[in-house]
């Protein structure tokens, strides 16, 4: 059973949609992307059609419906004052009597429907309706209705089938939908009550700290300027000295008793203006906001200081912080809020009478001895939930990590992030595992991306094999991986200051000769991830002021300090440095000798976890020239370094630790450079999985020398030149090969370009069965041989294979070699027929299928050659018939897939839904291929039954069902073409075997039509 409907779709601000059905918008779902909603929508729709939830009783599909944008401007009201809102809204309209001229209108927003007569009177008509629904309501009460980025409708079909396949509904809970329904306060609409959090435990106690909560409490409880600001570095402990102070007042525990019941709401700066578009709104909500904390004489606590001296208006002046100065001054409101030093420099440039209003609050990091008591008890803590046990040299070594390789200056809050991780890693268990100073190492190896083996002060480095890993993949560039290794051990010996980063290099030299694959090298090596590079083109930052896009602004976040953030374990690489403005130079300074940086919004981020590569082709385009002798390497270095001293400013060479001259490739290099490439690419997933040996000469790789360096670009397109000549031609060859047949290839140089040709023979067919040797002369040579003949013929007359004559040498090859089978073949076969054997006319019918086959093989391969290949393709399959075989019939099709796809790098997803299942293909090629296996795949039972299954995309829209696509038996075995004629005397669980053949010519008949032979 099925039903058409009118989908209505709503395409919001932030990219989300809003899916509807246009006649039942009750029937709605919410979400970042299309396809999953359709789907999602169209589950619902079927469940409430087949329970009869849902009754259809009136058309819901209309052909003729029309769509129609409607611009108007409608009265409101705020605060008292008369104001005109421009709106936007989408009408659809359909005749329901053209005599009359009578048309249906809905404006779906709206959930309106009503009658017009006359097109002409819609829009009209529209617009008053629109303005009495809205005349003097609040603006406010607007916002819902807004037109956002666009809107339209599409059809759904929606296929259900019996209530048996669906669960019955659960009974709504009345009271539970009563109390989600009570209408918020302002307050309970942005805030957070900690009073109710802490009531539950769910907040932070600060241990440690009993003269700073002391001296916190004084001041919430003093009679004149309550409000606190806490200032410290991030993971000092701010927010858990505020929590331990909400602890004790819902506890009551040595509280003043000015504080007793006092709630604490905690509001951020943004939530002041979450969703206010209008003049005067967050006012509005902010006013009521400070009512109630005053009706209540409760806190309201802020987490961040610089986010609530920013939101707000910036044109008019007035903005969140300047709202709330008269009650914080006069003692109506007291605020908390927390801010780092970096964060109060800041804030006081922004607003200082603010600032001032706010009683200051200083936190200092605990010692040592402190922090690993308060990690222990945490560790007691964490050990209970996670059924773990901490030792106390576990504990040490995170601390000591933190000390070496981590954010010593964080602490506590980096240490207890630490301990986390390492609970959480701890896989569970029925006993509580002891947790020992490995498991930190292992934790802080999986924060940070850092090797285990460098972390790890009870391992030895072994330099000369860290050396090796670099010398492999950066050739011909020993200096500069000498100095990678020496940055290694200073890391693993910590030697490396830890209030700069831990390394910065400014590499230069020309273009294509490893700068960039020796940072992308470094974080393969320490990261074990060569995309834990923060890549900057330092050309994008050569024009005024575009420093500041390094460090963001109020409502941007930084370029560089946004990144870091988010990985602060990295390498920081800075291509062409010195094309970036001299105010970028300022900002590096402050990077490369303080190791931090604070951002537009007064958030500091530290680089001291970082290296900063910055690359250079200064001094590249004019080398040292000493008249007739070459010049050497300390005269290629020296020159290098007074290009360097020329150009940047002194302070800022002087902050490099390294400057690092990259010299001019050599034959032997980029010899060397070619064969890794050619290797690496030849271990690629695709080839290990195919159990694929692709052996080459050395004449390839001095191909490849030639292609790939460029005196310009360096050895930079040799990648390219692999791709090109060799990897691309494998691949072509590898997705049409058929099954496992060829796992050997040689490459070799023939007329100045790299051929390939298979290593082993083709193997051949399986024996055929007695009953299907018939062999005439009138009717199996004329399908066999005159007209592949005539197909080969025909193609060669095709511009595509004048094409290919000139550039695909093997193929013509391989077309002509089928040409002379087929004669030789013929010749043999008008000897006297009547007269041959039956093994002699096995024979003849085996080699006859066999180059029948290969024709088809070389017919398809030139067609793909004119088309685009498809990475992705899915259709479904629906069992047309309630037999218990349809279901496994399904299976058995399922796993024909899986055992024939993997040959052709095909890959498949497969998704089980309620009636119906969702296959998914990835693979180069993929829709060429799968497109052929869409159709009805009839199952033949006994007794004249038997069971359709449909393979579509999307489900027909009549009775008629699909076109048939094969017919199989299972006794006897049999599987049939209709279309092709092709038959194979086999049962459908060994259609995997045939399947190529299948798909194979069904895609030359249709290949046939898009590339006919030219005259």
């Amino acid at each position: 059973m099925q039903e058409r409907f009118h989908l209505f779709v709503r395409y919001h601000h932030n990219n989300w949609h809003t899916v509807s059905l246009l006649t039942h918008p009750q029937y709605a779902v919410y979400g970042p992307k299309l396809p999953p909603l359709r789907t999602e929508l169209h589950n619902i729709v079927a469940r409430e059609l087949a329970t009869r939830h849902l009754i259809v009783s009136e058309p819901v599909f209309f052909e003729d419906i029309k769509q129609r944008s409607l611009k108007i401007e409608v009265k409101a009201v705020q605060n008292n004052r008369l104001i005109i809102v421009p709106m936007r809204f989408t009408l659809l309209f359909r005749p329901i009597d053209k005599e009359r001229e009578l048309y249906e209108v809905r404006i779906p927003r709206l959930n309106t429907v009503y009658n017009i007569v006359g097109e002409e009177n819609i829009s009209s008509w529209a617009e008053e309706l629109i303005r009495g629904h809205f005349h003097l309501k609040p603006v406010s009460s607007l916002l819902k209705y807004e037109y956002e980025k666009n809107e339209y409708i599409e059809p759904l079909q929606v296929v259900y089938h019996g209530p048996g396949r669906y669960k019955v509904k659960k009974e709504i809970d009345i009271f539970k939908l009563w109390e989600q329904s009570r209408t918020l306060t302002e307050l309970e609409s942005v805030g957070i009550d900690l009073s109710e959090e802490a009531d539950k435990g769910r907040l932070q106690r600060a241990y440690f700290r009993e003269q700073e909560t002391e001296q916190f409490l004084n001041a919430l409880s003093s009679k004149q300027s309550r409000s606190v600001l806490l200032i410290g570095s991030s993971g000092v402990g701010k927010t858990a000295l505020l929590h331990e102070v909400v602890n004790r007042i819902v506890q009551k525990d040595r509280i003043p008793e000015r504080l007793e019941y006092t709630p604490v709401w905690h509001v951020s700066g943004g939530r002041f203006i979450a969703g206010m578009k209008y003049l005067g709104e967050w006012q509005e909500r902010a006013l009521a906001i400070v009512q109630q904390v005053r009706a209540e004489v409760g806190i309201l606590y802020v987490d961040s200081l610089l986010e609530l001296l920013m939101a707000g208006s910036v044109k008019s002046g007035l903005n969140v912080a300047q709202f709330l100065i008269p009650y914080i001054q006069s003692g109506e409101l007291t605020i908390v809020a927390e801010a780092t030093p970096d964060a109060l420099t800041l804030a006081q440039r922004l607003n200082a009478p603010f600032v001032q209003a706010l009683r200051k609050l200083p936190l200092k990091g605990l010692p040592l001895e402190k922090n690993f008591q308060l990690l222990e008890r945490s560790a007691n803590k964490l050990g209970k939930e996670h059924k773990v046990k901490f030792t106390k040299p576990s504990i040490s070594r995170a601390l000591e990590i933190l000390s070496r390789f981590g954010d010593a200056d964080a602490l506590p809050g980096s240490g207890l992030s630490l301990i986390e991780q390492m609970a959480r890693l701890s896989p569970p268990t029925q006993k509580r595992k002891t947790l020992h100073p490995i498991d930190a190492i292992r934790a802080f190896s999986r924060a940070s991306g850092f090797p285990e083996d460098l972390i790890n002060p009870d391992k030895l480095l072994d330099i000369e094999a860290v050396k090796m890993f670099f010398l492999d993949r950066v050739i011909g560039q020993d200096h500069a991986m000498s100095l990678l290794t020496n940055l290694v051990m200073l890391i693993k010996a910590s030697l490396n200051d830890p209030q700069k980063p831990l390394g910065s290099f400014l590499f230069m030299g020309p273009t294509g000769v490893g700068k960039t694959e020796s940072a992308l090298t470094l974080a393969e090596y320490l990261f074990n991830d060569r995309k834990r590079v923060i890549r900057i083109d330092m050309s994008e930052y050569s024009y005024p002021g575009s420093a500041q896009r390094l460090v963001g602004s109020q409502h941007t976040e930084g370029d560089l300090t946004k990144k870091v953030r988010e990985t602060p374990f990295c390498i920081i690489l800075l291509d062409e440095v010195e094309k970036a403005d001299p105010s970028v130079f300022d900002i590096l300074l402050q990077v490369l000798g303080e190791g931090r940086l604070t951002d537009a919004t007064g958030q500091t981020v530290r680089f001291t976890h970082t290296i900063v590569i910055m690359t250079s082709n200064l001094g590249a385009t004019r080398k040292p020239s000493l008249g007739f002798s070459q010049p050497t390497t300390k005269d290629i270095d020296r020159h290098y370094m007074d290009a360097a001293e020329k150009y940047f400013r002194p302070e800022f060479v002087n902050r490099i630790d390294f400057i690092v001259p990259f010299h001019d490739l050599n034959k032997a290099s980029l010899k060397a450079i070619a064969k890794r490439m050619l290797d690496s690419a030849l271990q690629r997933e695709g080839f290990v999985r195919r159990q694929l040996e692709v052996e080459y000469e050395e004449p390839v790789l001095d191909f490849l020398m030639k292609v790939g360096f460029d005196p310009k670009y360096g050895a930079r397109p040799m990648k390219r030149a692999v791709d090109q000549h060799i990897l691309i031609p494998l691949s072509r060859r590898l997705i049409r090969r058929s099954g496992a047949s060829e796992n050997k290839y040689n490459l070799y140089i023939h007329q100045r370009r790299v051929a390939l040709v298979s290593a082993q023979p083709m193997k051949g067919l399986p024996p055929l069965p007695a009953e299907d040797i018939t062999l005439t002369h009138d009717h199996l040579w004329s399908r066999y041989l005159n007209q592949h003949r005539q197909r080969i013929e025909e193609w060669e007359e095709t511009q595509l294979y004048r094409e290919l004559r000139e550039t695909q040498a093997q193929q013509v090859e391989v077309f002509a070699s089928i040409k002379q089978q087929l004669q030789e073949l013929e010749l043999r076969s008008k000897r006297q027929p009547s007269k041959l054997s039956q093994e002699e006319q096995k024979v003849l019918l085996e080699e006859a299928q066999a180059l029948d086959n290969k024709t088809y093989s070389l017919e398809w391969e030139l067609c793909l050659e004119s088309l685009p290949s498809s990475e992705q393709f899915s259709f479904f399959l629906e069992v047309r018939s309630l037999h218990p075989t349809g279901l496994r019939f399904i299976d058995t099709l399922i796993q024909q897939y899986r055992s024939w796809l993997p040959s052709h790098g095909i890959d498949m997803v497969v998704e089980e839904e309620e009636y119906r299942t969702n296959l998914t293909f990835n693979g180069t090629h993929a829709s060429l291929l799968l497109k052929q296996e869409l159709g009805n795949h009839r199952l033949q039972l006994e007794d004249d039954e038997y069971i359709d299954i449909w393979a579509y995309i999307t489900p027909p829209h009549n009775d008629e069902g699909l076109p048939s696509l094969r017919e199989y038996s299972q006794e006897p075995g049999n599987i049939w073409d209709p279309e092709t004629e092709y038959n194979v005397t086999h049962p459908p669980t060994e259609l995997h075997t045939h399947l190529e053949q299948f798909v194979l010519r069904r895609m030359c008949l249709q290949l046939r039509e898009h590339l006919k032979p030219t005259s």
